[in-house]
């Protein structure tokens, strides 16, 4: 299951929730007022890559000085 960014519609409280796939649309339970009325933000994803490695040119991760982005 993602992990989604909500802000409440009612007190401006913005929190992360584990949510599956299906419920990510629907309203969130805010932890800090309790009212049911969180919106999903948008937000950036990260992703991490297992394995390691350098990228396919054989340089360094842009502002990186490591050889690995594994270490990035």
């Amino acid at each position: 299951m993602p992990i989604y960014e909500y802000r409440c519609t009612g007190c401006g409280a913005e929190f992360e929730e584990l949510v599956s796939l299906a419920a990510a649309e629907q309203p969130q339970t805010c932890p800090e007022c309790g009212l049911p009325s969180a919106e999903r933000l948008l937000s950036i994803s990260a992703v991490r890559v297992s394995g390691g490695g350098t990228p396919s040119s054989g340089k360094s991760c842009a502002g990186c000085r490591k050889s690995s982005c594994a270490t990035c």
